[in-house]
């Protein structure tokens, strides 16, 4: 089996075609694309870990796992980073997504509702 950084890109790329594909129906004013971007992640909160506190955005998890960290000032939905996690069992690798434009547009998405 291939360690999470040696998927974690095609991992990230899958779902961010599913992403910007929802995001542009929404754009276009699609009730339906609506709902299934509400049911897309499996959780949403904020989480403090190690000192930490970021906006998860889990979209699987069991093997493997997926998640966008949104990472943002308290006082304004302004982001500073954005990552994107893979996590198989006692693997993970991460990416930094903050200058992607689906990883910017979901947030906007996200920062809204």
């Amino acid at each position: 089996m291939n360690k999470c950084s040696d998927r974690i890109y095609e991992s990230w790329d899958s779902r961010k075609a599913d992403l910007w594909e929802l995001l542009e129906r929404i754009r276009r004013g699609s009730d339906k694309a609506m709902t299934e971007m509400l049911e897309y992640p499996l959780w949403e909160s904020e989480v403090s870990n190690d000192g930490e506190t970021y906006y998860l955005y889990q979209i699987s998890c069991g093997g493997p796992q997926e998640e966008i960290r949104f990472h943002h000032y308290e006082d304004c939905k302004k982001v500073w980073k954005i990552e994107f996690c893979l996590f198989d069992w006692s693997d993970g690798a991460k990416i930094l997504i903050t200058e992607d434009k689906v990883a910017k547009a979901l947030w906007d998405f996200l920062s809204e509702m």
